[in-house]
């Protein structure tokens, strides 16, 4: 009978399975960071979406409200409604003139309107404001469009708004505050 001999093992295979599920694992643990960050990022983005979504909201209503109910007489620097030059133009509502911005528009004062339509995807409810401007068009022929382009007056006084509105997402520290400019014959 023959004799089998043994060979030692040097143990180079298991050193190079280590070094292989290390490599595998350090790639594993990237994969998990990388998709983090990337399910972080489309949360921000969606979050951003329903704050300028929910601004759009507010401004759409300012501009029904200015198209269906606005006179100079209910223009009382109240609940939102502003005489010339005097809303959040003035006063900075973006900055807080010096001051916390949260008067204008969390509700505690009567700076802005609350949009009447609750929407439950936001923190705060959509706020806007509405502020003359000036008027524009006195003659006939005057043109109210930038550049003169576009239609003209018809005749008579054209009176300019500026609305403002402010919307969050799920979070506070989303914010979207968007303005328009609106014409109204008063």
């Amino acid at each position: 009978m023959k004799k089998l001999h043994l060979q030692k093992q040097k143990g180079s295979v298991l050193i190079l399975s280590l070094m292989i599920l290390v490599v595998l694992t350090m790639i594993g643990i990237s994969s998990m960071s990388s998709s983090s960050l990337q399910e972080k990022m489309a949360g921000n983005f969606r979050d951003r979406e329903i704050a300028f979504q929910a601004a759009e909201m507010a401004l759409s209503a300012a501009e029904s409200y200015v198209m269906a109910t606005i006179n100079t007489a209910n223009l009382d620097n109240t609940n939102g409604l502003y005489s010339e030059f005097n809303g959040p133009a003035a006063y900075n509502a973006f900055t807080g003139n010096g001051s916390s911005i949260d008067n204008w528009w969390t509700g505690t004062g009567t700076d802005s309107v609350e949009l009447s339509t609750t929407i439950t995807e936001v923190r705060t409810q959509p706020r806007y404001t509405i502020e003359v401007r000036e008027q524009v068009g006195e003659d006939s022929g005057t043109n109210i469009n930038i550049g003169g382009y576009g239609e003209s007056t018809g005749g008579g006084i054209i009176t300019s708004f500026r609305v403002t509105a402010r919307g969050t997402g799920k979070s506070n520290n989303t914010v979207v505050i968007l303005q328009s400019n609106y014409g109204k014959r008063l």
